[in-house]
């Protein structure tokens, strides 16, 4: 099982990568609310969901909430701070006016790492607060989605890996793929700077091109392939995002020619031809 970086994400990626998660745990009738004040909520369902187990489904509605902390103090604060966000969370339903509707069902979802200790451990201390408020709420039942069971949805869920790679892979993986990919020298730095400028060479294509191209090719490689492309490819789209909202600059050119250069030679490796030229079949 493989470790992800969940802190490389920030406050809103963390909680769209919960409501991902729910959609594909719970079911498309998942209810998911964009930015803006959520009523201590990331997503809702309601009715029969095949959750925790198709043989012992919930049956009403239910509160997916998200808590993201970006740095870590150690196993040990980190639990006290998961812990004082789900009593604050608990104590601002209960305050609620009368009329507003409370949950059946409650998920906290967060990226710290809780301890399994028995009685002293940060997952218990949460599960006690949960018997503690859940008289008060009515609640039938409730899950905990710390770091470790979101790995294991992230393992699960290849598609939702690989749309969160570029964020989630340690620094040290990517390093590694980048390396992987370096087997042969195909074009020049100033080659494939060209593909930032599509203008300033007739037979080099643009980047969406070479990008689309990308995503063709891989999807006949192996599995554990199209992951390692997947990272790259991600990496570059966001790079070029920011390109497009904040400007270009040199060190975001040079880490998009990077990673297109070493794309491009693998290809050029496995299938003989370069994804930057007009004509490449």
């Amino acid at each position: 099982m493989p470790d992800y970086n969940l802190s490389a994400l920030s406050p809103r990626s963390f909680e769209q990568l919960i409501q991902a998660i729910a959609v594909n745990v719970i079911g498309p009738g998942t209810v998911i609310f964009g930015d803006g004040p959520d009523g201590g909520r990331e997503a809702t369902f309601e009715g029969l969901i095949p959750f925790p187990s198709r043989s012992n489904p919930w049956n009403g509605y239910g509160i997916v909430q998200a808590k993201f902390k970006q740095r870590s103090e150690g196993v040990e604060l980190d639990g006290k701070w998961a812990a004082q966000q789900l009593r604050k969370e608990f104590s601002n339903l209960i305050q609620r006016s009368p009329g507003s509707r409370r949950p059946d069902y409650y998920i906290f979802a967060t990226n710290v790492v809780l301890t399994p200790v028995q009685t002293t451990g940060s997952k218990d201390k949460l599960m006690s607060i949960f018997a503690e408020f859940g008289p008060q709420l009515s609640l039938k039942s409730y899950d905990i989605w710390d770091y470790d069971k979101i790995r294991t949805f992230l393992d699960s869920y290849p598609d939702l890996r690989r749309a969160n790679a570029a964020w989630i892979t340690p620094g040290d993986v990517l390093s590694e793929v980048i390396e992987k990919l370096k087997t042969t020298k195909f074009l020049s730095a100033g080659e494939v700077a060209d593909i930032v400028d599509p203008g300033s060479s007739k037979n080099k294509v643009g980047l969406d091109t070479f990008m689309e191209r990308v995503d063709s090719k891989r999807q006949n490689l192996p599995l554990s392939v199209q992951d390692e492309i997947g990272i790259m490819a991600v990496r570059i789209r966001e790079l070029q995002r920011k390109q497009i909202l904040f400007g270009q600059t040199t060190d975001r050119d040079a880490q998009i020619w990077e990673l297109v250069y070493n794309l491009n030679r693998y290809f050029f490796d496995h299938f003989g031809v370069s994804l930057l030229y007009e004509s490449y079949s």
